[in-house]
């Protein structure tokens, strides 16, 4: 049979789905920056008055960009020169502070002692290079391909280790961003030999790739021969990986075009032939990363068939769909949603292809919604394995759609009643897309026991519209110890099968606290700061961390003795990896300060505590921004 229905893959794509049933916690929550709206001639559905449009929220500034007051002193400010006589910064090597000296630095600091702090810095890096290799855990090239997210519904690219150590993943990030900028001060060699320890020796796909396409800077045909050489194996998780890499060096702005076709001759062999079957996921993982038009007839092998897959499909025409804007894929995708009771595809396909057809801002996709919001309950020959997919649909038009959103949801709007855990979603949803026409019925529901997810949600579209009511609500929450397990989990955890019920709780609990902080941080108000201060001391090193972070977003003074306060916090290890993430979260803290509010006396307190701090990086930013 062509399909796999039972595979792991199918498995994981259903749990990655299905958890927005749960509350819908994935919402992106850039959507609170929203400013969509309706034309003047759509029709009104129902009750409802469509035209009630979400305030433009007012940002003072950005936290990486320092205000226009802010100007290099005319002599070296003493502690700045301290920090650098002393040498330390050559020990502590910290991302965030590198950024920041590579960047707006030259509005901070005199010239020569920038120059002199980017220096140690990049013995700060050599260092880290060479004692990584023991600290670290030694994945190898190839370790984490399992993590590749075309195993959750067809996503080719940019979510690698969200499922572990996330905050490893974002600290690797920043070395990585580091490195670049370190590259384009001048510093080739030295970044060079970072990403050649980063391909090598990072344990995300997607990190390893961006250090292939950055050690292409400086040596590209070192690159793709450490590459080759990889393809020898004998380790088949070796030869997979090395193929992945492949597609990030294809995609280097610096590669010439010889050994860019090299690439791609040898990628597209991976895409043939029955003996290399167990290399067609990572051959079509590469095409997508390459960016190159090369690979369209080949991903096109994998876009219908008998003998393809589900796990070969979906991410082929994902990357056809999205990357390429192939035309013939979206016919594909419209296909799979069309089809009758007795085709091949099911409903996982179906759900599948119409998210798809929506991120490629597809007609087709909402037309779909619409058509199964307005269904009332599963039609007869539904398969019996199916779940509801109606909150999963709206999910899917919350973070990928636009305006036509709100059409597809409001002809069904009214099937349901004001008590009904569906309307009051379907009117956050229609907040969070621009369109604030039902606001009132989800502020009533806000307290609905039992909602807590979608209740953060709530809190989060009201304030789009100017109405802070949800941060009574957001207290309620922050203050709990147990939340319950809705629907969506219950699906989740029969598809995923049963985890012990005490970590479960305790996993939704630290999932529900980390969405409140992440929305604290997005409404952007006074009111947001006490609950972040009671977040910044919780259990949780996750939930701690996401507090901190959500302290950076908040343009409002207010937010100035908090973050004061976030500089005494420990932000934990993570674990298995040795990694200490205090003095990354502690810069952050320091850098978006700065940048915020210059030379206001109210940081004051702020960067003389950074000028105490046990982390010589975190000392060397309060020593900058202190003039």
């Amino acid at each position: 049979m062509r399909k796999s229905k039972c595979s792991g893959a199918g498995v994981v794509a259903g749990v990655c789905m299905l958890m927005c049933l749960a509350g819908c916690e994935t919402i992106n929550m850039d959507s609170m920056k929203s400013s969509i709206g309706l034309g003047a001639t759509q029709p009104v559905v129902s009750s409802l008055t469509l035209g009630v449009r979400p305030l433009q929220r007012a940002v003072t500034s950005s936290p990486l960009v320092p205000p226009a007051n802010v100007t290099p002193p005319g002599n070296p400010a003493k502690a700045v020169q301290a920090v650098i006589a002393s040498g330390q910064l050559a020990m502590e090597y910290n991302g965030v502070l590198v950024s920041f000296l590579g960047n707006e630095a030259k509005r901070w600091m005199g010239e020569v002692e920038r120059k002199a702090a980017l220096d140690q810095a990049v013995s700060a890096l050599k260092a880290k290079i060479d004692i990584s290799k023991g600290e670290q855990v030694e994945t190898g090239l190839g370790t984490a391909v399992a993590l590749a997210m075309q195993l959750a519904g067809g996503d080719v690219v940019g979510k690698a280790g969200a499922s572990v150590a996330g905050d490893y993943y974002s600290e690797m990030s920043d070395w990585i961003n580091a490195a670049y900028d370190l590259a384009a001060l001048g510093y080739k060699e030295e970044a060079g030999r970072f990403f050649e320890h980063g391909m090598k020796h990072f344990p995300y796909e997607e990190h390893r790739g961006r250090c292939v396409a950055g050690y292409a800077m400086a040596h590209a045909d070192k690159a793709f021969a450490f590459l080759v050489s990889k393809l020898k194996g004998p380790a088949q998780a070796e030869i997979q990986s090395a193929i992945r890499m492949l597609g990030h060096l294809a995609s280097s702005s610096t590669l010439d075009a010889d050994t860019r076709t090299k690439c791609m001759d040898i990628i597209s062999g991976y895409a043939v032939g029955m003996m290399n079957a167990a290399y067609y996921l990572d051959a079509i993982y590469a095409l997508d990363v390459s960016n190159d038009p090369r690979a369209v007839p080949v991903l096109k092998k994998f876009m219908k068939g008998m003998m393809v897959t589900d796990e070969q499909q979906r991410p082929a025409l994902t990357s056809l769909a999205l990357r390429y804007k192939d035309a013939e894929s979206l016919v594909v995708l419209k296909s799979i949603i069309n089809t009758g009771v007795m085709g091949t595809y099911d409903w996982r396909d179906k759900q599948f292809a119409y998210e798809v057809l929506v991120r490629a801002g597809d007609d087709a996709g909402y037309a779909y919604a619409q058509a199964n919001l307005s269904q009332r309950a599963k039609g007869f020959m539904a398969a019996t394995d199916q779940p509801d997919l109606k909150p999963a649909i709206i999910d899917v038009l919350v973070r990928y759609g636009d305006q036509r959103g709100v059409k597809a949801i409001l002809p069904s709007y009214d099937k349901y009643g004001d008590e009904e855990w569906m309307k009051t979603w379907s009117a956050t949803a229609m907040m969070l897309l621009g369109e604030g026409c039902a606001k009132g019925l989800a502020a009533r529901n806000i307290n609905t026991p039992g909602w807590e997810f979608t209740a953060v949600s709530i809190a989060q579209g009201l304030a789009m519209y100017g109405d802070y009511s949800g941060f009574d609500t957001l207290q309620r929450l922050v203050s709990l110890r147990q939340v319950s397990e809705g629907v969506g989990f219950q699906i989740a955890r029969a598809l995923a099968g049963r985890q012990s019920e005490v970590k479960a709780a305790r996993e939704r609990l630290v999932r529900l606290r980390m969405k409140i902080a992440a929305t604290l941080g997005q409404m952007d108000n006074a009111r947001s700061v006490p609950l972040l201060e009671v977040l910044l001391g919780d259990e949780s090193d996750e939930v701690r961390r996401s507090a901190a972070i959500a302290l950076t977003e908040l343009s409002v003074p207010e937010a100035i003795p908090a973050m004061v306060k976030a500089l005494d916090i420990s932000y934990g290890i993570i674990p298995g990896q040795r990694l200490d993430t205090t003095p990354v979260v502690h810069a952050r803290l320091v850098r978006a300060a700065g940048n915020r509010w210059g030379k206001d006396l109210k940081v004051g307190p702020l960067l003389d505590k950074a000028l105490t701090s046990g982390d010589i990086s975190v000392q060397m930013l309060g020593a900058a921004m202190k003039q």
